[in-house]
Order: C-alpha cells, then structure tokens, then sequence
C-alpha cells in the first residue's frame, strides 16, 4: 500500500493522531493510527468497527455469513471502509452497497478474498481527516472515538471523479483525497489485516 498521499491530507493525519511526521503513504498512516492506538493503552479489533443504524454504506455477506464486530449478516457504516474491509477480516464475500453523498446514485462494490468489482467502474472513494478534536491533544488520549469523528463522516463512495470534486469543493477546512476503486478495496485489506493482527 504505497499509495501517496497528499501533502496537505499527510499533514491533517500528522495533527489528528499526532504522528511523528506525516505519512506519505496509506500505510504509514494506518501503521501510525495503529502505533498512536497502543501507545495510548489501547487496541482496535474488528469489533471496534463503527456499525450503526440508517448510514449510507451497507453490506450484505454470502451465505448468511455474520458480519465481523455484529451478530447480524447485514450492517450499515458510516464509513464506506469499514464494509469493503469486512469481507477480508471474515474470508467470505459480500456485497457492498454505498450511496452518494452527492445524488441518490449507489455505488455496488462485489468484495472478497478472491473478487474485486465495482459498479459504475468509474467510482472513486474519498477518505479525509477532520479538524483535531481539541479535547485530544496528545496520542496518549487518542480513543476509537476519535477516529469516528476524524475520519469516518469523510470516507464516501462516489459515481466518479466529478462527483467526488464536487463534494470535496464544499468541506472547507477539511483535507481529502480521492482512491479509485480498486485502490480503496487495497486500503481496506490494509485495514482487514491490521484488525486481524490486533486481535
């Protein structure tokens, strides 16, 4: 996961998890939320996945499989990371239905160990980073919490660039970039790994 990222979104991840430098890359920033975890006492597994009612992002897994961190087959995110993740940490494929927080379109991902799709091809996901929570001044205070306010109202699945620049357009103060499809399914098994290692 050598995906670059921006100087301006390294230096937001730099503040919110107070990193010693800003990543360049997503997996520096996935092992710095990781590092920023333990050296604040704490661990994030699976079951730390923000599942939650009427969100955007649903999935669904084959076969009635139950979704990693809920007692159900089916839940609801309000990032779009934590559904395309979920198949990798369980080993079964689902389906990943994301709508747009630009129009009524839904992006349908097909997600597991061994398929990667997307419907329309041209989707984009987003992933942003909030404003430090000024109640969180050090990694030693960093909670799960605070990554759902930093970080999940910004990760969002979009029919295409377009939309995404038109959605991006209106988060003042607010740092993101773009991963198209099948770099965002890597991300995700980034995650799924990272989860599956703390436990």
């Amino acid at each position: 996961m050598a995906t670059p990222v921006p100087d301006d979104v390294g230096a937001a991840m730099e503040r919110a998890y107070d990193l010693d430098t800003p990543p360049t890359t997503i997996a520096e920033w996935l092992d710095g939320v990781l590092a920023a975890y333990r050296a604040a006492g704490d661990t994030v597994t699976a079951d730390d996945m923000c599942a939650v009612d009427d969100a955007r992002h649903k999935i669904q897994l084959d076969g009635g499989a139950t979704v990693p961190g809920t007692d159900a087959a089916a839940a609801e995110y309000i990032c779009v990371l934590d559904p395309l993740a979920a198949p990798f940490i369980d080993g079964t494929a689902g389906t990943v239905r994301s709508e747009s927080p630009v129009s009524d379109a839904t992006i349908e991902f097909r997600v597991g160990p061994s398929e990667v799709s997307v419907d329309p091809e041209t989707a984009v996901v987003s992933l942003g980073v909030g404003a430090e929570d000024d109640d969180t001044d050090s990694a030693s205070e960093l909670t799960v919490e605070d990554t759902y306010e930093l970080l999940c109202p910004y990760g969002h699945a979009f029919r295409d660039q377009d939309a995404y620049e038109r959605w991006d357009a209106e988060r003042d103060g607010i740092a993101t970039m773009s991963l198209d499809a099948e770099t965002a399914v890597g991300v995700a098994v980034g995650i799924a790994r990272r989860l599956g290692a703390a436990e």
